[in-house]
């Protein structure tokens, strides 16, 4: 099990979506995250939710949705320096990565300036409802959560 349960790996993509690229290192870092574990965590959150929702049980997308999406108002309504970020619940801030995190996280994704969704993202949670949340998970363009197809299935 990840270190980082669903919630958490929404409420951090969500700070990552909200601060600038540059400064994805010392933000994981505040929130008491490290990249190893963000990583261990989109490596088995997504799809374990797409496998869940292809049997019907969307209860941890919805749990994904509901915690990115109210993390995500309250960034753009407190509108918060890097610096005062809080740890994640339960968390304590981590020590700060000697080489910076952005380094393998592509940034060449196209966001929408009204709604800070992905353009051409594919929704595996629920189907033929359009959420934030793959936004947030393409930003970091982690390799183990390609989307495949037009299935819209996490590989």
């Amino acid at each position: 099990m990840p270190a980082l349960d669903v919630e958490a790996l929404a409420r951090t993509l969500a700070h990552v979506a909200h601060f600038p690229p540059e400064q994805r290192a010392e933000v994981l870092s505040r929130l008491g995250c490290t990249k190893a574990e963000l990583d261990e965590a989109l490596a088995t959150h997504p799809s374990a939710i797409a496998k869940a929702a292809a049997r019907g049980d969307h209860a941890g997308a919805r749990r994904f949705d509901d915690a990115f999406l109210s993390e995500k108002t309250r960034l753009a309504a407190e509108a918060p320096q890097v610096d005062g970020v809080q740890p994640l619940p339960g968390r304590s801030l981590a020590p700060a990565p000697a080489a910076p995190a952005a380094a393998s996280i592509g940034d060449d994704i196209t966001l929408d300036p009204r709604s800070g969704a992905a353009l051409a993202a594919a929704v595996p949670f629920k189907p033929g409802v359009a959420v934030q949340a793959p936004a947030a998970i393409a930003i970091l363009r982690a390799p183990e959560t390609a989307l495949a197809g037009r299935a819209g299935r996490w590989t």
